[in-house]
């Protein structure tokens, strides 16, 4: 969909200013081969759901809601495993155009309403959406995921150079967030209540990917209860990512690669930050040390005055950091720091037995030597899942190496999907 130059987008009688609203599914496709006689390595495949030209007339504070699904694909298949990545791109909004200011919010369905409620379906009294009356299919007054799937986005949102509003209030986003210029806030909320007479409970509200913002500008960040924003390749942006206010309720998950990441410099720089009893900060570590232990700056803050709640870092049974490592996090209140210490595993401490440990070094040597495996090993956090997949490794419990291969290839594309 391409709102070009000179196009014209109102609310018309919604008085939300929403110009678009998705109740259906809004898709983009690009796929590339490096085995096609088509292919150019130097090109850049692009796949946008959405764009907005630079021109477009849109209303101040323009709204855009999704309530289903905004998704855009570009992969790419290599014809050898050595073969670089294709530089593709999968865009879901591309406003980066844009120089107005814009809001994005993405939210359960909702029954429709009449303009006037008092009054039957006519002409002059529309519904103000697609006229679904019937959402509520259990009739229990709350419209949830027994009732609808949750709102989805797939693919990287860019905002222009106004002032943004990105609010998840429920579903997912899987995809890097670009703010431009301006002042700008993301937000992540649950409206979808739990039914605990019903044994329900409501799926958590979740964002996996980067967040770049430029420079000097401002960008405010709420985590709410009920919510994870899940930073993958944080590290590897241009910029360490500033952030103005962060208050975090819900679980603020960071996986990190220590080799991206300069001496004592930190995944994120904060002026204000504020933890609320409740809240998760939970780090996790995509390859493999060879030292015993490493110690990486999560979260640097200037504001005084910050605590943790003692149960801040999840462990146990309920951790989500890597099962390879003993994870601790520490807070500097004299530098204003939070950092957190991640130590490897001895064999005794996975539950190997003696024969499993024997080959612990050697397996762990092997891979280092390959992304993949690093992040399909350091993506277990369980103990059965863990020595499950370790043991398929071992000719003792299978044919060897034709199995490993075999193995390695499942965890690097099943076990890193599943939990990143």
């Amino acid at each position: 969909m391409i709102i070009g130059t000179g196009a014209t987008l109102d609310a018309g009688l919604r008085t939300d200013n929403s110009v678009l609203l998705n109740e259906g599914t809004i898709s983009a496709l690009t796929q590339s081969h490096s085995g096609s006689s088509y292919f150019d390595e130097n090109a850049i495949y692009k796949a946008t759901a959405i764009t907005l030209a630079q021109g477009a007339n849109l209303p101040d504070d323009a709204n855009f809601i999704n309530r289903s699904d905004v998704l855009s694909t570009a992969p790419h298949t290599k014809t050898a495993a050595d073969e670089d990545d294709a530089a593709n791109e999968a865009i879901a909004f591309d406003f980066a155009a844009y120089t107005g200011n814009m809001n994005v919010r993405q939210e359960m369905r909702q029954n429709d309403l009449l303009l006037d409620a008092s009054a039957p379906n006519a002409n002059t009294n529309p519904y103000l959406g697609g006229g679904d009356l019937d959402i509520d299919r259990n009739g229990d007054g709350a419209i949830d995921t027994r009732d609808v799937p949750a709102p989805r986005i797939t693919g990287d949102v860019k905002f222009g150079a106004g002032d943004n509003d990105f609010t998840i209030n429920a579903g997912t986003v899987n995809g890097n967030i670009s703010f431009g210029g301006g002042s700008d806030t993301l937000t992540l909320a649950n409206d979808i209540a739990d039914d605990t007479e019903d044994d329900y409970t409501a799926p958590i509200t979740g964002f996996t990917g980067s967040i770049a913002n430029g420079s000097g500008t401002d960008l405010d960040i709420t985590i709410g209860a009920r919510t994870q924003l899940h930073l993958v390749g944080q590290e590897a942006e241009a910029e360490v990512l500033a952030i103005d206010e962060l208050t975090v309720s819900g679980e603020l998950k960071i996986n990190v690669d220590g080799e991206q990441l300069t001496a004592d410099t930190s995944v994120l720089d904060v002026t204000t930050l504020t933890v609320n009893n409740g809240a998760k900060i939970i780090p996790n570590l995509t390859g493999l040390i060879t030292a015993e232990a490493t110690t990486i700056k999560l979260i640097d803050y200037t504001d005084e005055g910050v605590t943790l709640p003692s149960d801040v870092l999840p462990t146990g049974a309920d951790s989500e950091s890597a099962f390879i490592y003993n994870v601790t996090l520490s807070h500097d209140e004299d530098s204003n720091a939070i950092s957190a210490t991640v130590a490897r595993k001895t064999a005794v401490d996975l539950g190997l037995n003696q024969t499993e440990a024997a080959s612990f070094d050697a397996v762990l040597t092997h891979f280092r030597d390959n992304e993949n495996l690093e992040s399909a090993i350091t993506g277990i956090n369980g103990v059965d899942a863990f020595k499950a997949a370790y043991r398929q490794l071992l000719p003792h419990y299978s044919d060897g190496t034709a199995q490993q291969l075999s193995g390695l290839a499942d965890m690097a594309t099943g076990a890193v999907s599943q939990h990143l």
